[in-house]
């Protein structure tokens, strides 16, 4: 019994963590997202694409989305979208891919 609300303790913790974690992230990148946009509009120094896609590496894929459809912000470029959509893609297999091994294996 205690072996199991040990387990239950951990559990709890490890999933506040990462919700945490990636509300954080997210609160994060619509910041950086919105700081870009503010920038092109004023034609100062603009966040480079390649920091926006390693923030989505970190786990804002869906926060990406979303905030270019709230924003309307970098919708028309397609070479950003195509990049994000690989980096969504490659982050969705490893999730799927760590779940399997942590828990079906």
């Amino acid at each position: 019994m205690v072996y199991i609300a040990s387990i239950v303790k951990f559990s709890l913790f490890f999933v506040t963590a990462i919700l945490t974690y990636f509300l954080l992230i997210t609160i994060f990148f619509i910041w950086l997202f919105w700081l870009d946009k503010r920038r092109a509009q004023s034609s100062s120094q603009r966040v480079s694409e390649i920091s926006l896609l390693c923030m989505s590496g970190l786990g804002a894929n869906i926060s990406m989305f979303a905030a270019q459809k709230w924003l309307h912000h970098k919708t028309l470029k397609q070479s950003f979208n195509a990049k994000l959509c690989v980096f969504t893609a490659l982050q969705t297999s490893m999730l799927i891919s760590l779940c399997y091994w942590l828990f079906l294996e």
